[in-house]
């Protein structure tokens, strides 16, 4: 999980924060109930209290260019520098424009993927070849194994962004010119398993009125 406390914080955390942080990880722990279908993201937005929340899913191959995990030290490199354009300050100025200029400030930011668990097996010593043969019988579970990511092969990035905000109008967002394999932005009404309100497809501005929500 990647809280980026570096961020300004304007406004004591409020509930709308602490209920979107745990949407976030809800997510995660189940994954949608629905369609994962990659060149497609889910996003829903909550506004309350002067803060406006994004929570968002979107398939890890459209992220990271793959979905397994990362075996190679290249795919691990690529894995975290996708982990960090979806958080790093610069780059969250381009994901999310918001008019008029200046309107929002972010605030705190969660960003996680199973393929994000990256770590190396060591090798154990001290076994006796009995114990060996023995585990080699009895093979732990696939699903004990951090290695084994997602679900049927399939895992996405999950991510919540939390903005205080003062007289906003809109949002454009700037996923698919970042990352140009995703197509569609489906919005969600009040959470990512509820129904698609709008869809958004590349190549046309993207561009949540909040006059609208």
């Amino acid at each position: 999980m990647k809280m980026n406390n570096s961020l300004p914080k304007l406004l004591s955390i409020s509930a709308l924060t602490v209920v979107s942080a745990l949407l976030a990880q809800s997510t995660i722990a189940k994954g949608l109930n629905g369609p994962h279908k990659h060149g497609e993201l889910e996003i829903t937005v909550l506004k309350a209290d002067g803060q406006v929340v994004f929570n968002i899913v979107a398939p890890a191959k459209d992220i990271a260019g793959f979905e397994h995990a990362p075996k190679t030290e290249a795919e691990k490199a690529r894995a975290l520098k996708a982990e960090a354009s979806l958080y790093e300050v610069d780059n969250l100025n381009v994901l999310f424009q918001f008019s008029p200029k200046g309107a929002c400030l972010p605030f705190e930011s969660y960003v996680n993927s199973d393929i994000l668990n990256i770590h190396s097996h060591k090798k154990e010593k001290g076994k006796s070849s009995i114990t060996m043969l023995a585990e080699n019988d009895h093979p732990k579970k696939q699903e004990d194994d951090v290695h084994v990511v997602g679900v049927g092969g399939h895992t996405d990035f999950v991510m919540s962004y939390v903005f205080d905000c003062e007289k906003v109008e809109s949002v454009t967002l700037g996923f698919t010119k970042q990352f140009p394999s995703i197509k569609k932005i489906n919005l969600r009404a009040k959470n990512l398993e509820g129904k698609i309100i709008k869809t958004f497809t590349s190549g046309k501005k993207s561009v949540i009125d909040f006059s609208k929500l």
